[in-house]
């Protein structure tokens, strides 16, 4: 089953089950995924294979640690490539400074 969004190829995700695994935050997730399938190949961040998979494999996978962190704090994200999972942690956790910190300076 397909579902409307932005993007060539979409997850076979309803989004209800996306919006009630992310919360109150799915308003905020729900851009970093979409501008992560538009312009994530094309600037080095994630592969061809990986653009159908945004959701299922990247956004879900990074808000799964979100139930172990504090909700308020200092959070880093050491070593995040592409920014994940800092900025869907950034997006669930508001209150906390979330810090991504990476090798390369072109990310």
């Amino acid at each position: 089953m397909q579902h409307e969004a932005a993007g060539n190829e979409e997850p076979d995700i309803p989004r209800e089950a996306l919006i009630e695994y992310n919360g109150d935050s799915f308003d905020l997730v729900q851009p970093c995924g979409e501008r992560l399938r538009s312009e994530g190949e094309l600037r080095g961040l994630i592969g061809p294979r990986e653009v159908p998979r945004i959701w299922d494999r990247h956004i879900l996978n990074s808000a799964a640690v979100v139930p172990f962190l504090p909700r308020t704090g200092l959070i880093a994200d050491v070593g995040s490539g592409a920014g994940l999972p800092g900025v869907v942690i950034a997006a669930m956790r508001p209150e906390a400074s979330v810090y991504l910190l990476g090798a390369r300076r072109r990310r």
